[in-house]
């Protein structure tokens, strides 16, 4: 599956990872840093991550993929 992190609709990070399969309940994690310098978004706004954009899993239910929240600096 892939995901995909936006900041104010500006696509700042993307990876694929090579897991096939997911069970009821997991979760990953992980931290990026994406620097203000190279994508110089502003001090507020908002972040979106997308997981699975493609389809590539079948889930029970897709509703959940993406989830958007507002930041402050």
């Amino acid at each position: 599956y892939s995901y995909e992190l936006f900041l104010n609709d500006q696509s700042v990070f993307s990876n694929t990872n090579s897991f096939t399969r997911m069970e009821a309940g997991d979760s990953f994690n992980f931290q990026f840093p994406a620097s203000q310098a190279i994508y110089q978004y502003p001090e507020t706004g908002n972040a979106r991550i997308v997981i699975d954009s493609t389809n590539a899993i079948d889930e029970s239910n897709e509703s959940n993929n993406s989830i958007e929240q507002s930041y402050s600096l």
